[in-house]
């Protein structure tokens, strides 16, 4: 009996404090890679959900060491099928991708596609081979 009393009371306690926790104080969704040696290690989101003309980011963490560069394709499906793409490239091994929620977007779940290649080219202060890695992770956020 006593085992259930106990059990029974760290349940309500557990539930107490997961009520308590204020939504804005949440950390951000991540995204992380599940394929063995894949260029993309982490994709954290800054903020959900996201309004309308606000701008939105993606910060990447890759698993390479920094000095060939890295492309990103990031394509934006909103919920009313509108899409948006982003271009952007790193010599670093961590990048943040930023964009504009356009402006008039219908409010929903909006799902994100990243890709990632490694062209092995760029600076090359640190020798090392030739990279032509790629690695894609699909997530999403709400649009309010």
């Amino acid at each position: 009996m006593a085992y259930w009393l106990r059990a029974f009371l760290i349940l309500i306690v557990a539930l107490t404090v997961a009520l308590s926790v204020d939504a804005s104080s949440a950390l951000p969704p991540t995204f992380y890679a599940v394929t063995p040696n894949a260029l993309l290690a982490t994709v954290t989101l800054q903020a959900e959900p996201v309004h309308a003309g606000e701008t939105q980011q993606l910060t990447v963490t890759l698993n390479k060491t920094p000095g060939s560069q890295t492309i990103f394709s990031l394509e934006i499906t909103y919920a009313d099928g509108s899409t948006q793409a982003v271009v952007d490239a790193t010599l670093s091994n961590i990048a943040t991708l930023t964009w504009e929620i356009p402006r008039g977007t219908q409010p929903g779940l909006t799902t994100f596609h990243l890709a990632t290649t490694g062209c092995g080219c760029g600076e090359r202060t640190i020798a090392q081979p030739t990279t032509n890695l790629e690695s894609s992770i699909d997530g999403w956020f709400v649009v309010e």
